[in-house]
């Protein structure tokens, strides 16, 4: 997953924690949710136990949702030049 964000390629990764309701992206900023540097605002990212508002659960029909950029963030890039953006 790591060489494939640095590489710029999209990709759909399934997670199983924290809980997916306390998932909120892109993460931009560091808010000490655990393991919060995984969650590249390219990637989609599916809840092997369940989904949240922002992260669906890990079903067939959502692997094919979010292989035809149906699930957020829809293949989107707009977030990820604020990364090195400097926050005040």
């Amino acid at each position: 997953m790591h060489v494939a964000a640095a590489l710029g390629i999209k990709s759909v990764v399934v997670i199983n924690f924290p809980e997916p309701e306390k998932i909120y992206l892109p993460t931009l900023v560091s808010t000490g949710q655990v393991e919060e540097e995984w969650f590249y605002p390219q990637n989609v990212h599916l809840h092997q136990d369940g989904e949240g508002e922002q992260v669906k659960q890990a079903t067939l029909q959502n692997f094919k949702r979010a292989f035809n950029g149906e699930i957020y963030p829809f293949w989107s890039d707009k977030y990820l030049p604020l990364i090195h953006e400097k926050l005040l």
